[in-house]
């Protein structure tokens, strides 16, 4: 293991001394269940090219596969995120509608005390809260 660390080292530095390796042809014989035989010359650099590759593709496919991995979990995370975003319109949705019935409540009840108010004979609160902080002396005893 060593001296192909050494020998990798040694292209690094020195890519010339490549070059020659390179060159020549790689035999390879293929028998068939016929009993023929092939035989087939390949460059070297074809061979090279084509072991280079698969490397590449192989830390490609690595690679590729624990991104999926590490960003599956933030994937999951997102899908929560938006499940809970959609629970939370819904909810904020439906909040809204309740505060317009409370609206349309509240302004029938002001109405209301303003009617009974009108039909008792009492002065409206609006009125009285003007004249409210002013001073004076005390309002009017009620008639029991």
């Amino acid at each position: 293991m060593r001296n192909v660390w050494r020998r990798l080292r040694s292209f690094v530095l020195h890519p010339s001394r490549l070059g020659p390796r390179l060159k020549g042809a790689v035999t390879l014989m293929a028998f068939t269940d016929s009993g023929w035989m092939r035989r087939f010359r390949v460059p070297r650099l074809a061979v090279t090219l084509v072991a280079a590759l698969l490397v590449a593709l192989a830390v490609a496919t690595i690679l590729s596969v624990s991104f999926a991995v590490w960003a599956g979990a933030d994937l999951r995370r997102l899908t929560a995120v938006e499940r809970e975003n959609r629970s939370l319109s819904t909810q904020l949705q439906e909040q809204a509608g309740q505060l317009t019935l409370l609206q349309v409540e509240m302004s029938r009840l002001r109405e209301l005390e303003r009617n009974l108010r009108a039909v008792s004979g009492l002065t409206d609160r609006a009125e009285a809260s003007e004249r409210a902080g002013k001073g004076g002396g005390l309002p009017p005893a009620l008639p029991r």
